[in-house]
């Protein structure tokens, strides 16, 4: 086993260990909280969120190409595309399974969603990357804000 590898294990281990004791903390004390799964959301929602990781990833690839050449004006682009990729993942598979959590993460994804539309609007004309992901993040807010009414 290369250094990797065992860097890999363990980190996996630690994360593991942290898991089980956080959630034995939280049976044993009683408070540990068993949320009912709900219907799954609106397809228009999955649909959007999973919109939005699909031009994200493509955003991000091109900010990435531009910063590996030297060029920094899509440094924050990428950063606040990288963070709402994340953010509409989660999104996306809590609305696929109609987690009790939904409301929350469709707040934090809306969130994630205006910052980087914000930024990719900055850059919209000059690169199309940045427009797809401009208007992929207006209908998942759109999405998000008929969710939580």
């Amino acid at each position: 086993m290369n250094r990797r590898e065992l860097m890999s294990v363990a980190g996996s281990a630690v994360f593991v260990a942290a898991a089980s004791t956080a959630y034995a903390e939280d049976d044993h004390a009683g408070h540990m909280a068993m949320a009912m799964p709900m219907s799954p959301a609106p397809q228009s929602l999955i649909d959007a969120a999973y919109n939005c990781v699909k031009s994200g990833q493509a955003c991000l690839n091109h900010s990435l190409s531009n910063l590996a050449t030297g060029e920094t004006m899509l440094a924050n682009c990428a950063r606040m595309t990288d963070q709402m990729i994340v953010g509409c993942a989660a999104l996306a598979k809590l609305a696929t399974v109609g987690s009790a959590h939904l409301h929350d993460a469709a707040r934090l994804a809306m969130a994630l969603c205006e910052d980087c539309e914000k930024e990719c609007n900055k850059h919209a004309e000059m690169h199309q990357a940045c427009k797809a992901c401009a208007e992929s993040c207006a209908i998942t807010i759109q999405e998000c804000r008929k969710l939580l009414g």
